[in-house]
């Protein structure tokens, strides 16, 4: 038993050591199509699986048949095929295989094989990251969060606000990390609209933000006011600036108020 049980642990280390390393090869696939061999002497790229050809691996354009005509190998480096092949062969040449006699080079060089990313022999991150990710929509409210002068720390905790994702008690309480969801200041469920707005605590700080900010409005829900701020809060000014900081720093510090109270 005690020998099962240190197998399980070494397993479950292991496991999580190269856990990042299986999720980066797991992106082969998605990122194969935008890499790209430039030949020169053809030692270190794969005839058949390397993304040489203008039309991609050449498994793809080459059936059994072909494959077996050329007499290729699947271990056949692009040196080595230039080296053995004869053109042309006794028989028919098909659409495949002179496609392929085309794009063979018709010399071998000295310089290395060059992996290129898109065409290009720099390699950016960020090229890279936005071929890769999925790309949705813009959210209405992101001016709200992102814009020049920002403070990061105001904007991530407003960020997270906007996704609904901070550690509310109501969340903490469906992952069974907490016994309840009572509110810190009174006795109503802590969620997102109530600890920002509807608790007493939080419902003074946006009174007193709207008195000094000399704006005739009343804060009603987090969608009411991020509209209201999208709205009345753009542009470069000055006073836009100023609202919208505002407003992320209130988010900020009623967020890390309720955290020192519990913690």
């Amino acid at each position: 038993m005690l020998v099962w049980l240190s197998i399980c642990e070494t397993y479950a280390v292991i496991r999580k050591l190269y856990g990042s390393w299986y999720k980066l090869l797991n992106l082969r696939d998605s990122i194969k199509p935008h890499v790209k061999k430039v030949i020169r002497n053809g030692e270190s790229t794969n005839y058949l699986y390397d993304n040489w050809h203008h039309h991609g691996e050449l498994t793809s354009l080459l059936n059994r048949r072909s494959i077996s005509s050329l007499q290729i190998q699947v271990t056949d480096y692009v040196v080595e095929f230039v080296r053995r092949v004869k053109w042309p062969y006794r028989r028919r040449f098909t659409d495949e295989i002179r496609t392929c006699k085309e794009m063979m080079p018709a010399e071998v060089r000295k310089r290395d094989d060059v992996l290129m990313w898109f065409g290009s022999e720099k390699h950016h991150t960020s090229v890279v990251w936005n071929a890769i990710r999925d790309k949705p929509g813009k959210v209405w409210w992101w001016k709200l969060v992102w814009y020049n002068g920002n403070v990061p720390k105001f904007s991530f905790t407003n960020w997270m606000l906007c996704l609904g994702k901070l550690p509310t008690k109501n969340r903490l309480l469906g992952w069974n990390l907490v016994d309840n969801d009572t509110c810190c200041y009174c006795q109503a469920n802590e969620t997102n609209q109530h600890l920002f707005f509807q608790c007493h605590h939080s419902a003074s700080v946006w009174r007193k933000l709207v008195m000094h900010l000399k704006e005739y409005h009343v804060p009603q829900c987090w969608d009411e006011e991020a509209r209201w701020i999208v709205v009345y809060g753009l542009g470069k000014s000055f006073v836009s600036k100023l609202r919208r900081l505002c407003v992320n720093a209130a988010i900020y510090h009623i967020w890390r108020a309720r955290n020192q109270f519990i913690f």
